[in-house]
């Protein structure tokens, strides 16, 4: 049965569609198969990787009909560590937006038809995970991924203002009622911090604060602020393979090991 994960946050710019490309990456190396699905209007995950809806005549708003059937694109825009030695691949189901923006206008019950439908499609092709990428809100398409999933992860930027407690709360306000409702299963949200500068004294108040409030339901580990992100996404490549420089390394290196305490977390060890 595959595993389904949700990265979910109402705010923008806290590299919800970063860690997903960077988890689908990881797997594929571990010889997965992997399904993308980009339920954000602003389409980035699926340019990332080449898929455009209206070159392949769905997306993810077709997800929302009872019993639809298609089959998800394989993307070969980036490279990995073993690409083609072993059995991991990428599949995408690509956003549009102007469909999602009247996705949004669908009752609560249409969840169903997504979380059916997803896992439909998952069983059909055997893929081993499925990831879903959401947008920077609290509609319909942030709750059909929480009726889905098995694990949610809430990436978080080090800022009280647009990371604090109250924003945190609206959020956590969505997920216990989706799980209430629909998914019983759903595991407590993991909370990952991203684009962390350990030095900054406001960003030693917020990993304190962080500690905290979410105790074991944050990671550990932490991604540091670099340039060795954007740089990957550019080169299209897993941030850990073939980085461009010394420090793209270095950096790349200690990202892999977040990804990879991600992934313990959900019963995927190395």
């Amino acid at each position: 049965m595959s595993k389904v994960i949700h990265l979910g946050n109402g705010k923008g710019g806290v590299k919800k569609t970063t860690t997903s490309v960077a988890l689908a990456l990881r797997l594929a190396e571990r010889g997965k198969k992997v399904l993308l699905i980009d339920t954000d209007g602003q389409c980035d995950l699926s340019r990332l990787f080449g898929v455009n809806s209206d070159s392949v005549g769905f997306s993810t708003a077709e997800l929302y009909k009872p019993d639809f059937h298609f089959e998800p694109v394989k993307s070969e825009n980036f490279d990995w560590k073993d690409k083609g030695k072993n059995d991991g691949e990428i599949y995408v189901v690509p956003a549009n937006l102007a469909k999602l923006a009247d996705v949004r206008k669908f009752p609560f019950d249409t969840v169903l038809n997504f979380r059916n439908n997803v896992l439909n499609i998952a069983e059909k092709m055997r893929f081993d995970f499925v990831i879903i990428d959401t947008p920077p809100s609290l509609d319909i398409n942030q709750m059909a991924g929480l009726a889905t999933a098995n694990y949610t992860i809430m990436p978080l930027s080090c800022d009280f203002e647009s990371c604090g407690e109250e924003k945190i709360k609206q959020y956590f306000n969505v997920v216990k009622s989706v799980k209430n409702q629909v998914n019983k299963s759903l595991a407590v949200p993991l909370v990952v911090l991203t684009d962390v500068d350990a030095k900054g004294d406001l960003t030693k108040k917020y990993l304190a604060w962080t500690d905290s409030f979410f105790g074991t339901a944050k990671l550990d580990e932490y991604v540091e602020h670099s340039a060795m992100l954007p740089n990957a996404l550019a080169a299209k490549r897993a941030p850990w393979y073939k980085p461009g420089n010394g420090n793209d390394r270095v950096k790349g290196q200690k990202y892999k090991k977040v990804i990879d305490a991600i992934l313990a977390r959900f019963g995927e060890e190395l």
